[in-house]
């Protein structure tokens, strides 16, 4: 993610929740240098910061676009969209367990399908934020 001021693109570094709640002033503004992203249900929420100093910044970024829905759904799932694989795969595993001589086979196949969405699902909510542990050199007291 960058952004671009009078055709120069500047890169942004990516900072955690953590790091964004622990800026004391939010307010502040100039160009931006760090942003942090609030991954919600309805879609994601950049912050950046410093906020832009002007409206001629333009923030360049890559997004992935879904299919649009026929229709308001009213019964839609309330998770992201990134579970949905892990909830048909975990649904089809945990009927295949209530089925009276349903193959062990097929079984076992549905279990690693179930647990290796999950697990792909986990890892899109990782925090991407580059992590820097620096150790406080000193004398002890």
């Amino acid at each position: 993610m960058m952004v671009r001021r009078s055709s120069i693109d500047y890169p942004l570094s990516r900072v955690t929740y953590e790091e964004f709640q622990n800026i004391p002033n939010k307010f502040v503004t100039g160009r931006p240098i760090q942003f942090y992203i609030d991954r919600r249900v309805g879609g994601p929420v950049i912050y950046l910061w410093p906020q832009p100093e002007n409206a001629t910044d333009l923030l360049m970024y890559l997004r992935i676009r879904y299919i649009q829905d026929s229709g308001a759904l009213r019964y839609d799932t309330d998770f992201p969209r990134r579970f949905w694989p892990a909830l048909c795969s975990g649904l089809a595993y945990f009927l295949g367990m209530r089925r009276y001589n349903f193959p062990l086979d097929k079984l076992q196949w549905l279990k690693n399908q179930y647990e290796e969405d999950l697990t792909r699902a986990m890892e899109e909510d990782r925090e991407r934020a580059s992590l820097r542990v620096v150790p406080k050199l000193g004398v002890w007291r």
